[in-house]
């Protein structure tokens, strides 16, 4: 069964109506069937995952904690600051395709157990298997947190596959982020199809009611803040805050690799150091919103205020404060099997040429030699950020503090 929408269709009026018309009587569906009673529970930030973490990095052989896994190469926008954008005109099939079920269901049963699985491409929501992907790793993997960015074009499939994890998943933890990257007509030009925007918001609306269902469900927008956009994040922080009411959070982060626009570049050190500092004002209103103690929702702020000090430091020349733990505890598994310690880095190896299992990639010679180029490497990338200062007294202090 082919698992992808036609790329060549995608953008086509015809396609947008009936998106429309089927995202109407879902929500309408949706409405019905809501009897005010919240499914699931938000398991986010307990004190105990820290400790977890930390114990698995102390005892165990192998740290994996959290997997950035690509589940396709295709994505029909092409994004100027995307750096995996020239991977994604690939036509070879089997490049673009991504690996079966039966296939990741083998990688699966070979991890064991971790944490977090952030499902990435490509457009994940290409793929009709998100759902049954999810189920794979929450029962083989007993994962207790899922992160899925999203271009947000595909608005009845996103609802529906949502909808189909969070009843599948019942104890995830699951969080939508929407790509928004400018206001209407910066964020079009960004991304390269002209009516992106208007579904982005059609999207959040539409996921924004499932969170009247469900209590395990986040919806966060992310911004990558570049030299094009920048003079509009201010703006665009205020139009999500008041217009999409829905969100829970919003996270602009500076651009970073090799842009698929080669014009483009992320902020200086001193724009970025600027525009955060107001950002961390606007991260303490979304922090509010949410139905936490006081200690909770201020930890949460100081966190972003951490990490904001963290990426201004790295962009001006300063490194990391805590020693990066790619190839530990954070990997990346590609579409088409390939492994690497970071994003950023070169690939150590193809689980189809280790009959599927991870750790064997995971503990190869070329793995081993990789993770040696780790120490005292540093880059603006959030999620390896965000893992890496997990580990170890100091940097959990410090996140705790925003300092």
């Amino acid at each position: 069964m082919n698992q992808f929408i036609e790329i060549e269709d995608i953008v086509k009026e015809k396609d947008i109506r009936e998106v429309k018309e089927m995202t109407s009587l879902e929500q309408r569906s949706v409405d019905e069937d809501y009897s005010g009673k919240l499914k699931g529970r938000n398991i986010s930030l307990p004190f105990s995952s820290l400790v977890n973490v930390n114990r698995k990095y102390l005892f165990n052989n192998f740290k994996l904690d959290e997997l950035i896994f690509a589940i396709t190469d295709v994505c029909p926008f092409r994004c100027k600051h995307c750096f995996y954008a020239d991977t994604m005109d690939v036509k070879n099939e089997e490049a673009v395709y991504g690996m079966s079920l039966d296939e990741i269901t083998k990688i699966s049963a070979s991890l064991g157990h971790f944490s977090k699985l952030l499902i990435t491409g490509g457009e994940p929501f290409l793929r009709k298997d998100v759902a049954e992907i999810a189920k794979i790793f929450y029962t083989q993997n007993k994962i207790r947190h899922i992160h899925l960015p999203t271009n947000s074009f595909h608005t009845s499939r996103i609802v529906s596959t949502v909808t189909n994890i969070l009843e599948e998943c019942p104890k995830i933890n699951f969080t939508l982020s929407i790509s928004i990257d400018g206001l209407p007509e910066t964020h079009n030009d960004i991304r390269g199809v002209k009516r992106s925007f208007e579904k982005l918001i059609e999207t959040t609306r539409a996921v924004g009611e499932l969170k009247k269902q469900y209590d395990n469900l986040r919806l966060n927008v992310i911004t990558c803040v570049n030299s094009q956009n920048l003079n509009e994040i201010l703006d665009l922080s205020e139009f999500v805050k008041n217009e999409l009411p829905v969100v829970d959070g919003h996270g602009p982060i500076p651009m970073r690799g090799d842009p698929y626009d080669k014009h483009l570049r992320p902020p200086t050190t001193e724009e970025w150091d600027e525009l955060s500092k107001e950002l961390i004002k606007i991260q303490a209103h979304w922090n509010n919103k949410r139905n936490e103690s006081y200690a909770k929702r201020t930890l949460r702020t100081n966190s972003e205020k951490h990490l904001y000090k963290v990426i201004t430091k790295v962009m001006d020349g300063e490194g990391l404060p805590f020693q990066c733990k790619a190839g530990e505890v954070i990997g990346v598994l590609e579409a088409n099997g390939d492994v690497r310690v970071c994003e950023l880095k070169d690939t150590i190896g193809n689980v189809k040429d280790y009959d599927y299992d991870f750790k064997r990639v995971w503990f190869s010679d070329a793995a081993n030699k990789m993770r040696e180029t780790v120490p005292g490497c540093s880059c603006t990338h959030p999620c390896f950020i965000n893992a890496s200062r997990k580990i170890g007294l100091r940097s959990n202090i410090s996140t705790v503090l925003g300092t």
